[in-house]
């Protein structure tokens, strides 16, 4: 668990006019293992797309668990969008988080 990482939930705000805003809030930094699934390419709009997986393992935390769709983690300098969260072997002992990041 040496790659620290801070996870950003989306949360509905109501402004001054009564519109609703989408903001991200912190919900924290964590310590994670982390290791890269998949490397993929692809064209689009006369631009190559390179996406990276990314499948990231923390210490069992039940918020962790629960992550509301549009999440997104940020290591260093790069931005991973959340695809999928799993309780490894349902032991309450480790949280797995499937990540891409796209550039």
């Amino acid at each position: 668990m040496r790659n620290k990482v801070e996870i950003f939930t989306p949360s509905d705000t109501t402004n001054a006019f009564g519109e609703i805003e989408l903001n991200f809030t912190s919900l924290g930094t964590y310590y994670c293992s982390l290791s890269t699934r998949i490397t993929d390419e692809m064209t689009k709009d006369q631009a190559l797309l390179s996406i990276v997986k990314y499948d990231l393992r923390f210490r069992y935390y039940s918020t962790l668990e629960n992550l509301p769709k549009g999440s997104y983690i940020t290591l260093g300098n790069q931005t991973l969008e959340v695809l999928a969260i799993a309780n490894v072997k349902n032991l309450n002992k480790q949280v797995q988080i499937m990540c891409e990041e796209r550039s």
